[in-house]
């Protein structure tokens, strides 16, 4: 990992708030922060069962870049 590249970790939300707009407002929140800390790349990890959070990161432009063991990799260059 680079010195311009943050990495999300352990973002959560109860499976009752799910719909609410709370993990994207979370996510968003991540980004802004990051880029204002001049960060240009976020990574994060999640496990290969958790779909759900797959689709998530996909359709805010995260991209898999690959799996170890049952976690998927993604990335998002942050402009």
């Amino acid at each position: 990992m680079g010195d311009n590249t943050v990495k999300l970790k352990r973002m959560f939300v109860q499976s009752d708030l799910h719909g609410t707009g709370i993990g994207e407002a979370l996510l968003q929140s991540a980004l802004t922060h990051a880029q204002k800390q001049g960060f240009t790349k976020i990574v994060l990890n999640t496990n290969e069962h958790m779909t759900r959070a797959h689709h998530f990161y996909e359709k805010h432009g995260f991209k898999n870049i690959g799996k170890t063991g049952t976690q998927l990799h993604y990335e998002l260059e942050l402009v």
